[in-house]
């Protein structure tokens, strides 16, 4: 079965047009025979296909061959009825209009070269020229395809590679930051050192100044000692009354005492 279809239409006095109403009547030619177990017999009966409200149809009709063809009746409203005997291929869609139309004349067997049997074949090769000129441009826009699929992966393959050495660059990026980040760490912790080594010193720094002070407070202390025992010495003996007394450097005097014996002291001499 092959799909057939077709629109009909009116003018309309501004320019427009409007659906058209009425329908086609098909009727075959010849009856067929139908190979089976019993053979069919398709009589040559005819069925009428009404146009629908947009003015067209769509039907499957059989295939036309060689000793018959379709006599098709357009039976519009407000014309007269046009007949016409068409060829219907075996593969559609097709329009109504690209169907092949014969005379019916050329259906006798001895009307030659006109034989429908010429017509149908001038009608194969044509579609068979249609349908190679298809496979041209499809093969066409195959190689097309194919050129800009390379042309694709080519592009993808470059973004590719740009974005492996984006991944490099990165990468060594990160390996200096971490580089200089352990650097800063270094000389932070030598830096924290430096702080400590500092307090350290400025603690025994510290420490020794504390010494410092304490032999500085000994040394003043030894020296306050050593005047004090030298303000202390005696300088000069005398004799009082019989008492011995002495004077020290600071002018003071000490009584040791009664006299009972010869005691020389300096240049003085005692007695009982």
């Amino acid at each position: 079965m092959t799909l057939v279809r077709t629109l009909q239409t009116h003018p309309n006095p501004d320019g427009t047009r409007r659906p058209a109403r009425g329908f086609f009547i098909w009727t075959p030619t010849e009856r067929r025979i139908i190979s089976g177990s019993p053979d069919e017999v398709v009589q040559p009966a005819g069925f009428a296909v009404e146009l629908d409200l947009s003015g067209g149809f769509e039907i499957d009709v059989a295939a036309t061959g060689t000793d018959w063809v379709w006599r098709v009746d357009e039976r519009i409203e407000g014309l007269r009825t046009k007949t016409t005997y068409v060829v219907v291929p075996p593969e559609g869609p097709v329009d109504f209009t690209d169907l092949a139309q014969v005379n019916v004349s050329s259906l006798k067997s001895t009307a030659v070269p006109d034989h429908i049997w010429y017509v149908y074949t001038d009608y194969l090769a044509e579609q068979a020229r249609l349908a190679k000129v298809s496979a041209a441009n499809s093969e066409a826009a195959a190689v097309s395809s194919v050129d800009s699929a390379a042309a694709s992966a080519l592009i993808a393959s470059t973004k590719a590679s740009q974005a492996t050495d984006s991944a490099t660059n990165a990468l060594l990026s990160a390996q200096e930051a971490d580089l200089s980040e352990a650097q800063a760490l270094a000389h932070m912790n030598a830096a924290n050192t430096a702080k400590d080594n500092a307090a350290s010193s400025q603690a025994s720094a510290a420490g020794h100044a504390s010494v410092a002070k304490g032999a500085r407070d000994e040394a003043v202390e030894a020296k306050n000692e050593a005047v004090g025992i030298e303000l202390r010495q005696f300088v000069e003996a005398s004799l009082s009354s019989g008492d011995l007394i002495f004077t020290r450097v600071d002018g003071t005097t000490v009584n040791v005492g009664r006299v009972v014996s010869n005691l020389t002291v300096g240049t003085v001499t005692t007695g009982p």
